[in-house]
């Protein structure tokens, strides 16, 4: 028998960085300049009287650990010019068909998908609430 190629590998497609929820991460610390004190991203915020004087002082530095505290988090909404292929159907649809009817099972199956969820976040439900 005549010899047997060896195997190629799958594509892998890349790996799309969900963009929401969009937090300040817990454990990321920097230093205050001229104090030398290490805080975390709370700090920018905890006095709003000092806030804007902060955020124009640190922001520009560590915006991508502490986007909510920096106010540099992308507006939650839903890319209108976006469409997606469906599971299974030769057919795409917007975001608006997630949350059109069974919501719940759309979002499930996909929302996990970090390229949709980005175009679609507030059909994928991940917008922060006013509470929040």
């Amino acid at each position: 028998p005549p010899p047997v190629a060896a195997p190629v590998a799958a594509p892998v497609a890349p790996v799309v960085e969900p963009l929401f929820p969009c937090e300040d991460d817990a454990d990321f610390t920097f230093t205050l300049t001229n104090v030398g004190t290490d805080v975390g991203c709370e700090w920018i915020t905890r006095n709003e009287d000092k806030t804007a004087t902060r955020q124009a002082a640190y922001c520009d530095d560590v915006a991508d650990s502490c986007p909510v505290a920096c106010g540099t988090c992308p507006p939650c909404e839903d890319n209108e010019d976006f469409t997606f292929p469906l599971n299974n159907v030769d057919a795409e649809q917007d975001c608006k068909w997630i949350c059109w009817r069974n919501a719940e099972t759309r979002q499930a199956n996909y929302c996990g998908d970090a390229s949709i969820a980005n175009e679609c976040p507030k059909s994928c439900g991940l917008c922060p609430t006013e509470e929040e």
